[in-house]
């Protein structure tokens, strides 16, 4: 039953193509399945997920080729474990969220899931992802689809001939969807197609085919979209051969060094040959004092600084080169992936007392746990492999393959936002009663920990949704925000159920914290919003507690929505000028308005009990009063100013905010406690 459709992203790895990542959509063809292929595609290339996608693929070379057997068993009796969960998450996201709306879950298949193993009617879509800045794609139709018209099978199809499968544009009706989905057919034309020979190498056991010629020129044209990957390095020239001897001899512990290094460094490319140079002979390198200046000088320009190559550093060397780069660089994120032998201790010694960077990448580091993570390096972006591996299996069903506690990740000491507060009010309430009294209709209910309150009928919605499990900076929570409001302006109107604003939640927020990078760029997705629809819609009677009080220092953001029920006429078959009527009157009501919330700490008997502030001032609250975050913080405004028009967002600046507040956040009763209160 359903529209059932699986995505797949493979890789060459030591020279054999192989699976990375499966995942089942169970309802997912014709133009949805283009939009979450491009979608997809974006989140793949963005320079955001660079460094973690190159690890993991670095990961997968270091695997036993036994990990993908050559005649893989029955799903069912396959281990559920995520060998590459950013991977993962990234297809996760790509397939599941939009910010135009869209929303569905999806569900992990085994990696090595073959391409026909899967429940399908609506075909496949395949991400090679060999090349990170030359990202391909293709859609299969291995056994007929579910479509008006047939294609090719067991062949690379574009996004333009999968989409012409199911609407013929030249027809009457057709001119809307051909407007609709051409500007995203288009953006798919410049992405190269995967080749057959690629599909025949992934798997050896499907009977391949070229496309046919009508296929082909249904892609841009003068586009080579069937080429193989080429050596993104090109050819080793005249000119780098003569200098790779300079270029080694920098290594060297002599005085010699540094001053050719005073001679070459003005060269244009030399920068370049030297990193490439340094990363050649990484596992090989002992630190000595010129090594240090010469990988400042190598290493220095990168945003996000790879160490993890240098095996034979120690934990000591590494603190001095880290330092070096802290001092005379930008660095903004630190590389230590793939190394089993770190320990939390050695990460103490090289991250020193005070933060050196915004990000680390801790991928397959088993002696990193995720116990040390929330406790001793909560104020960074984390990229840990279980921290992504948790979320994308719910709990019940999750492996761990090493000893590791199963306790709930706990960031709420460091983060800068604690819970997103939803109300929704449909047009029925709105258009009867203005101004609104939100706050006569917040009624204290027993409601779950994983987000919860609801109203007494599909009028009134309250949900607390924490946001804890994940780290969340001011960075994070202002690029959330930004998307989960595009997100419900871009829904319409219409009626959205409790799961779907939960997941909605957990997409948006799992955005890379970072001003500079995209809203592309991917970090780890809360547990329970992601996995919540999964569960049933109600939480069961004993596990219904009681609110969530707001912490002193802690931050949410309430989001207020009126009118999100455009159907609440009753309307005859017949009835179109009803109809639009209708949809008008609630466009006109439609309004959607948030606003940030603070505890004020021991507030005066008159005195407001919270703090409100619109995004900007929230990022002052929370960074610029540091001089070292003052900058950032300058930086994030500017991101809001930019982005926050296009929302058709309000600052909720009325004074009533404060009693819906009181009833949010109902005031504690002397000597008792609410949930999560410690």
């Amino acid at each position: 039953m359903g529209q059932c459709h699986q995505l797949f992203v493979i890789a060459k790895i030591n020279g054999r193509y192989r699976t990375l990542c499966a995942v089942h959509h169970q309802w997912l063809y014709g133009h949805t399945a283009v939009k979450r292929c491009l979608g997809s595609l974006r989140i793949f290339q963005d320079p955001g997920n660079r460094v973690p996608l190159q690890q993991e693929l670095l990961i997968a070379k270091d695997r036993e080729a036994s990990l993908w057997p050559e005649d893989p068993p029955e799903i069912g009796d396959r281990e559920e474990y995520i060998h590459f969960p950013f991977i993962a998450t990234c297809l996760t996201l790509g397939a599941s969220f939009g910010r135009d709306a869209y929303h569905h879950g999806v569900s992990i298949e085994p990696f090595y899931m073959q391409y026909n193993q899967g429940h399908n009617n609506n075909g496949i879509t395949i991400f090679d992802i060999t090349d990170l800045e030359r990202v391909c794609y293709c859609f299969v139709d291995f056994n007929g689809m579910e479509s008006e018209r047939e294609v090719q099978l067991m062949a690379p199809l574009s996004g333009r001939t999968y989409l012409a499968a199911y609407y013929d544009l030249d027809e009457v009706g057709g001119q809307a969807v051909k407007e609709q989905m051409m500007p995203n057919v288009e953006a798919l034309d410049k992405y190269p197609l995967i080749s057959t020979s690629t599909l025949q190498e992934t798997w050896p056991k499907g009977e391949w085919e070229n496309p046919e010629v009508d296929a082909l020129l249904a892609q841009s044209p003068g586009t080579d979209n069937l080429g193989d990957i080429t050596d993104t390095l090109g050819a080793v020239t005249l000119r780098e051969t003569t200098m790779d001897p300079l270029l080694q001899s920098l290594t060297k512990p002599s005085n010699d060094g540094l001053a050719l290094l005073s001679e070459l460094e003005f060269l244009p490319d030399f920068v370049p040959k030297l990193k490439r140079k340094v990363y050649d002979m990484a596992s090989s390198l002992e630190l000595t004092p010129n090594l240090v200046v010469v990988l400042v000088k190598a290493l220095g320009a990168d945003a996000d600084v790879d160490l993890s190559p240098f095996t034979n550093f120690s934990a000591s060397d590494l603190s001095i080169v880290v330092s070096a780069l802290q001092e005379h660089s930008t660095m903004a994120g630190l590389n230590l992936s793939n190394r089993a032998e770190l320990t939390e201790g050695d990460l103490d010694t090289i991250l020193g007392s005070d933060h050196v960077c915004k990000r680390l990448y801790l991928l397959e580091n088993p002696q990193i746990s995720t116990h040390y993570l929330t406790a001793q390096l909560g104020g960074y972006e984390h990229f840990h492999s279980d921290l992504f591996r948790r979320a994308l299996i719910d709990e019940g069903d999750y492996r761990f393959k090493q000893s590791e506690d199963r306790q709930k990740f706990d960031f709420s000491r460091s983060n800068h936002l604690s819970e997103v507060v939803w109300i929704g009010i449909t047009a029925d309430i709105a258009i009867k009663a203005r101004p609104i009294d939100y706050s006569a209709m917040i009624h204290v209910i027993p409601q779950a920990s994983f987000g919860a309150g609801y109203g007494t009928s599909h009028s009134f919605q309250y949900h607390q949704y924490p946001v804890d499990e994940i780290p969340v900076s001011a960075g994070k929570a202002m690029k959330g925000l930004l998307k989960l409001l595009e997100w419900i302006q871009s829904h319409g109107g219409g009626f959205m159920l409790p799961a779907d604003i939960t997941s909605a939640i957990g997409c948006a927020f799992a955005t890379l914290s970072s001003a500079e990078t995209s809203f592309d760029a991917v970090a780890a997705i809360s547990t329970s919003l992601y996995t919540y629809p999964r569960r049933n819609s109600r939480p069961e009677p004993e596990q219904q507690t009681v609110p969530r009080p707001l912490k002193n220092n802690a931050w949410s953001v309430v989001v207020v929505y009126d009118a999100f029920d455009s159907y609440i006429f009753p309307l005859k078959d017949d009835d179109d000028d009803a109809e639009k009527e209708s949809r008008e009157r609630t466009r006109a009501l439609k309004k959607l308005r948030y606003v940030f919330v603070t505890p004020v700490a021991d507030p005066a008997p008159q005195q407001k009990r919270f703090l409100v502030a619109d995004a900007p001032t929230y990022v002052k609250e929370v960074l610029g009063k540091d001089e070292r975050t003052r900058t950032e913080a300058d930086i994030l405004i500017e991101v809001w100013n930019q982005y926050f028009p296009t929302t058709q967002c309000e600052f909720y600046a009325e004074d009533d905010i404060h009693d819906i507040l009181e009833k949010v956040y109902p005031r504690l009763e002397e000597g008792s406690k609410l949930n999560g209160e410690d």
